[in-house]
């Protein structure tokens, strides 16, 4: 009986304090080397989505060619330029124009509608894209899922109007992005047909990620913004690196007005190289000429949609040539002198190589 008494108390002793540390301090060991695995799974789950996110962009856009046999323009629209209700300014941006193809056709149908509101009537086609009539006009406010990238901060959208994560590219020249030529794929009021795609499908880009929420410094002049190297603090000319003001307005920021087809909003430029600060000619003006940089919060790289339809990461670290050289103005076809980022991003300059495999 006696031994059978001590043995039932040896099997019932608990854990001692110097025991369950032990277990704590392995524990939290485990948990620190998890902790990157899962991290790092998350990333890849986002990388995905985001790749996939512009594969639908892909899509969208080859469909509206197919039906079209053009491809969107980087803003379009109606008039009014007498009210924000009136017209939508010409600013609508291409993202507008594929609703229809992104699986949005009820929201595309209730900006084509317009609407009677406490501030007035607005016109068929939609007011100005930040225009929310006392905030009963909500089609700008509304998120497409395709345009955002899972990555990015959530502090930008909980606003009234809704954002995007992805520009169309306009090219590698800094005058007239606004209201003129582009070398790249999309243009203002033009409509750009898959023949003037000389450079070869799988060669241009048609889409590229952007730095949601970013800033735009303004102030300087078209012949500053002209020599890439003079705004840039990677490599500035004459060591003149130009004091660029932060000011802050409600929804001005790269991305942040995902209907608004001004470059500064939702078109990409690609002479500076990805995650360099974007920067204008502007004041308090938003559709303006400048360097509407591409970036992304992807660690290394960013996503780029082809002509093709295919989307591709590449490095931030991309051959983006010689800053010194001015920019080229959109009506000539001369080679792009900012290197692989350059020449992908021109439509019509017998560059046809495959530069991403460079």
């Amino acid at each position: 009986m006696f031994k059978r008494h001590v043995y039932s108390l040896r099997m019932h002793r608990g854990f001692t304090l110097v025991e369950l540390l032990v277990v704590i301090a392995i524990i939290g060991i485990l948990i620190g080397l998890l902790l990157p695995a899962v991290q790092a799974a998350r990333d890849a789950a986002r990388r995905i989505q985001c790749s996939n996110n512009m594969k639908q962009l892909g899509l969208a856009m080859l469909n509206y060619e197919t039906a079209f046999k053009r491809f969107p323009a980087m803003r379009s629209g109606t008039a009014g330029f007498h009210s924000f209700l009136a017209g939508n300014h010409q600013r609508r941006s291409a993202f507008v124009t594929l609703l229809p193809y992104l699986e949005q056709t009820n929201l595309y149908q209730t900006i084509d509608a317009g609407a009677v509101t406490s501030a007035g009537t607005i016109a068929p086609g939609g007011p100005f894209p930040i225009e929310t009539a006392n905030g009963e006009f909500r089609a700008w406010g509304s998120q497409v899922p395709s345009l955002v990238c899972p990555s990015i901060s959530t502090e930008w959208l909980n606003g009234p109007i809704a954002i995007t994560s992805y520009g169309v590219c306009v090219g590698d020249n800094v005058i007239n992005v606004s209201y003129g030529r582009t070398r790249g794929l999309f243009e203002t009021l033009r409509w750009k047909s898959h023949a003037e795609v000389t450079d070869g499908t799988s060669n241009t880009f048609a889409m590229i990620e952007l730095p949601t929420g970013s800033g735009i410094g303004r102030w300087l002049s078209e012949e500053e913004l002209n020599i890439p190297a003079r705004v840039t603090s990677i490599h500035p000319a004459q060591d003149f690196i130009p004091s660029i003001p932060a000011v802050s307005f409600p929804y001005y920021g790269r991305g942040l007005r995902w209907s608004d087809g001004a470059p500064s909003y939702t078109a990409v430029t690609c002479i500076l190289p990805p995650d360099e600060g974007s920067i204008s000619n502007a004041n308090f003006e938003d559709l303006v000429n400048g360097h509407y940089n591409a970036g992304s919060v992807h660690q290394g790289v960013l996503f780029v949609l082809l002509v093709d339809g295919s989307v591709r990461p590449i490095s931030k670290s991309i051959d983006y040539g010689d800053l010194l050289v001015p920019a080229p103005f959109g009506d000539s076809n001369m080679p792009s002198p900012y290197g692989v980022w350059g020449r992908m991003s021109t439509i019509g300059c017998a560059e046809v190589e495959n530069s991403l495999t460079q």
